[in-house]
């Protein structure tokens, strides 16, 4: 079994959905992310979507934050942190720490 590693090129946040744990600023607790990643050594972009409980998103879409603010306020706490991305059987392990979730790999 190999863990496919792949590095972060850039970070695409839905609009109005923006999930932040008090306790931690790390990526697995962002509720709905897409990522375009990297896998290195074959130059594939991986569009991975990461999809969590309806409840918490309802409470974010209320406070209606735009596409560019969300930006601003997730990508400086990622660029702090070194962040390892394993994918392995429709999961994705984030600094070993697994974020289920629906994953659509689309190779573009």
């Amino acid at each position: 079994k190999v863990f496919v590693f792949i590095k972060i090129i850039i970070l695409i946040v839905y609009p109005s959905f923006y999930i932040k744990n008090n306790q931690s600023n790390d990526l697995y607790h962002y509720s709905i992310l897409k990522l375009i990643l990297v896998q290195p050594k074959k130059n594939q972009l991986i569009s991975i979507k990461i999809q969590k409980q309806e409840e918490i998103i309802q409470e974010e879409q209320k406070k209606h934050l735009n596409r560019l603010q969300i930006i601003k306020k997730c990508i400086p706490k990622l660029k702090k942190k070194k962040v390892f991305l394993q994918q392995k059987n429709n999961y994705l392990y984030v600094n070993k720490q697994i974020l289920q979730g629906n994953i659509n790999r689309q190779i573009q």
